[in-house]
Formats: C-alpha cells, sequence, structure tokens
C-alpha cells in the first residue's frame, strides 16, 4: 500500500473514532460547531469548526493537517497523540508521514542508513541557515525596541483597532478565518484571551459600561434553529436541559480559568478594550447566568505567572 493512502486511511478512522466518541456524523456546519466545543471542553484545546471541515473534507481543496491538530484530534479519542493512533496499524507504523498544513507533499520520514554527499551538502546548508536565525534572534532580543515590547503594560482602558494587534502579544497567531472568542494562550493551560462582544444579542454580556464592566453578565439565549446543537451537547455532557441553559452551565463548570478581556464595540464600534482579568465569580453564578468579575485591572504578557497568582 502507497504511503499517502496509508496516511489517508489512518486519517479516515480517527473521524470515525471521533464520530463514534460524540455518537453524530459530520455532516452539516452545526456538527463541526459543536466538534469544536466538545473538543474545548474536555481537552481545553481549540481547534477551529473551519480546520475540522477541512480534515473532513466538507469545505473543498487538498489541504492536510498539521500534526499538532491530528494530536488534538487522537487525544481526544483516548491515545496519547496521532503517532500512537496510527500505530495500531503496523502497515501505517512502518510508514510513518508527517503531515503539515496547507502543504500538498507530506514529508516522510526515512529509515537510519548512511547519508548521501546530498543529504550532507543539505545538512551543512541548514546548520548555516541555524546559526543565521540564531545570530539574528539574540539581535532581536537586545535591540532596544524589542525591549519596548518586552516591557508593554496592558492597563485598563488600552484600546486596539484589531484582533490581530493584541493576540500577537500573547503568542497567538491571527486567523481571520477562525472566529472562536476565546483563545488558550500558548504553554498555558489556564489563560485564555477572551473577545465578548458588547451587548451581544445572542450572549448579551452585559454591565456598567461607565465603569468599564467591573463585572460581565453573560447568558447564553439561543434561537431556535441551535436546539439541535443544545440538545446533542447536553446529551454529551449528561446534562438534563431541564437545569436551564446548557451552555452557561458548562461555562461555571471550568470556573478555575483566568480570561484576559478585550470587550469589541464597548468604547466605539469595531474596536476593543482591554478591560482587565477577569474569572468565573461562582458564588453569584448559576446555570441561568454567568457572572464574571474583574480581579485585576492590568495584565503582563510577558509575565503571566504572576497573573496566574490570582487564582491562587
Amino acid at each position: 500500500m502507497q504511503e499517502e493512502e496509508i496516511q489517508k486511511e489512518c486519517l479516515h478512522k480517527l473521524c470515525e473514532a471521533v464520530e463514534a466518541k460524540v455518537e453524530r456524523k459530520m455532516q452539516t456546519t452545526r456538527d463541526y460547531d459543536l466538534l469544536a466545543e466538545c473538543i474545548f471542553q474536555e481537552l481545553h484545546q481549540q481547534i477551529s469548526p473551519t480546520t475540522l471541515k477541512r480534515i473532513w473534507g466538507y469545505l473543498p481543496g487538498n489541504v492536510t493537517p498539521r500534526v499538532s491538530t491530528l494530536d488534538i484530534l487522537a487525544h481526544f479519542v483516548g491515545y496519547k497523540n496521532w503517532e500512537q493512533f496510527c500505530g495500531q496499524f503496523p502497515t501505517a507504523n512502518d510508514n510513518a508521514t508527517e503531515y503539515v498544513e496547507n502543504d500538498e507533499t507530506p514529508v516522510v520520514k526515512r529509515s537510519k542508513g548512511k547519508s548521501s554527499p546530498v543529504l550532507r551538502i543539505l545538512g551543512l546548508l541548514c546548520a548555516l541557515a541555524l546559526i543565521f536565525l540564531l545570530a539574528f534572534g539574540l539581535y532581536s532580543y537586545f535591540n532596544p525596541e524589542r525591549q519596548h515590547a518586552k516591557s508593554h503594560i496592558l492597563k485598563k482602558g488600552d484600546t486596539f483597532a484589531t484582533e490581530e494587534e493584541y493576540l500577537k502579544l500573547f503568542g497567538i497567531r491571527y486567523d481571520p478565518f477562525d472566529m472562536y472568542w476565546f483563545k488558550k494562550v500558548p504553554n498555558y493551560s489556564k489563560v485564555f484571551v477572551w473577545s465578548p462582544q458588547y451587548h451581544h444579542p445572542v450572549w448579551h454580556n452585559d454591565g456598567d459600561k461607565q465603569q468599564l464592566m467591573p463585572t460581565i453578565n453573560e447568558y447564553y439565549r439561543p434561537i431556535k434553529e441551535d436546539m439541535d446543537t443544545i440538545e446533542a451537547l447536553a446529551k454529551l455532557k449528561k446534562i438534563s436541559l431541564d437545569e436551564g441553559d446548557i451552555f452557561t452551565n458548562l461555562q461555571v463548570q471550568n470556573h478555575e480559568v483566568i480570561r484576559i478581556t478585550f470587550m469589541k464595540n464597548l468604547t466605539k464600534d469595531s474596536c476593543y478594550t482591554f478591560l482587565g482579568v477577569y474569572r468565573v465569580w461562582r458564588e453569584k453564578s448559576s446555570y441561568k447566568n454567568t457572572l464574571y468579575v474583574r480581579i485585576a485591572d492590568e495584565c503582563d504578557p510577558n509575565n503571566l505567572e504572576k497573573t496566574l497568582e490570582l487564582l491562587q
């Protein structure tokens, strides 16, 4: 069997395993929204619905996912990573292939053996490139502009014209096709960048605008067309719909996280205002309403350990 066919077969089996877990076939846009929510609720890791649609072939185009994305899906179905999932299939394990998103040509792991002159030359070029990158990195780290950026402290009331401007401060890659409003900060499992919209028609996000939202009251009121997604998520999480709003119910369970909050449309249209650091006010929240309270007016993107101390 050709290596590319083996990888496609492994990916197909992984998709089947995911569908079996959520007890749902990925056939509509709502199915992918639900799956993205389920993965985040269980692993606190994000895969956008758009990426999931590409993996399942719901969107056209020959695009292969990143290994990190496949690792998350494999972990979701009970495996350590993508390599371990493929390892249960002997031919796939012997011909393991690494995938890189937006690259149509898989990179095949070569067996050990004596390297050719061409490979030695390539190795030398790679070493020289690494030295150059290291030197450039040291220069970038010690130059004055870098030091200025490093010392930047976010303060309540700071405004940003675009989402990309503040996401890069936390090392989060901006994706214009990713509409997810809740993004995990790399290397911090309990720190998220939250971008709620003021007076959202569905999520609401109420509070005292004049005081820059010392608390944010969020209560999800779904439209009728969303009920199939809500019922499916309730079934997966074994939560009765009689308890109230299924989505806010799940949010209250995730109270041990930090939300670094940038609210859209608070001071002017299409502008993001930094409001501070928030967490769920557990004593004031219920399954009907989730209340977030500001616990810090400032945040240093380069020293999030200090922010994490607020959870204590």
